[in-house]
């Protein structure tokens, strides 16, 4: 079954960052998908402040992989697994300038394209490999035998 993917892309112009200043502000969102998930978004948990376990914050990683996606949990990390990985249906990231976030955006779709041809082609087996032991006494085992000593 071939799969697919919808990402919507939002952004604002400019973005005021407590204790850094104004970037820019880009939301990108798996709005559909058809065999697989939406959530395809790595990200990890992270503590703001150690001593309170309740202050975290949600920081974006990666676009998953096929083993990512059966790997970590969908929404918030399992507590049993460390690093705290789990995945996301969206990208929401302030960015120093409208370039990158550009470039945020072209590196998403690619590494998109990638997960949808690794999973598309995991669903096709292919022959790598014959091995045969001992003698074969069919005939294309001696035209084979015979190809080689040439």
């Amino acid at each position: 079954m071939p799969r697919s993917i919808r990402l919507r892309r939002s952004a604002q112009a400019r973005q005021a960052v407590p204790n850094q200043g104004l970037g820019f502000r880009l939301k990108i969102t798996a709005v559909t998908a058809s065999g697989l998930p939406t959530a395809i978004f790595g990200y990890q948990r992270v503590a703001v402040a150690p001593h309170d376990p309740e202050l975290y914050k949600d920081e974006f990683l990666f676009v998953c992989s096929p083993y990512d996606l059966t790997l970590y949990p969908e929404g918030a990390p399992d507590d049993t697994q460390s690093p705290a990985f789990f995945r996301k249906d969206e990208i929401d990231v302030v960015v120093a300038s409208q370039t990158v976030a550009n470039e945020l955006w072209n590196a998403v779709k690619q590494e998109v394209c990638v997960l949808i041809d690794a999973l598309n082609a995991m669903d096709v087996l292919v022959t790598a490999e014959d091995f045969v032991c001992g003698e074969e006494d069919s005939e294309d085992g001696d035209s084979e035998a015979s190809q080689d000593s040439e």
